[in-house]
């Protein structure tokens, strides 16, 4: 496929949702060795594989997590 392809015709660059997840982990990576946030846990769900899933939030935004099992007792430790 030709490159144009990935463009608007505006001339902006359309990303691919692996490319985009690519980019932003990078530049997180690049930015912050570590990272410690505190909020509001909701919509906490626990399915059959044990992984934990919810949502962490404030009054001004929201991330959505995942908690695979083999990392959570390295978190509830500390």
């Amino acid at each position: 496929m030709p490159a144009y392809q990935n463009y608007t015709l505006e001339g902006e660059y359309i990303f691919s949702v692996s490319e985009l997840n690519l980019a932003v982990r990078d530049l997180l990576e690049k930015n912050f060795s570590q990272v410690f946030v505190s909020g509001e846990i909701s919509n906490l769900s626990q399915p059959a594989s044990g992984h934990l899933y919810f949502t962490l939030k404030d009054h001004q935004g929201q991330i959505k997590c995942a908690l695979k099992t083999d990392n959570m007792l390295q978190y509830w430790q500390r």
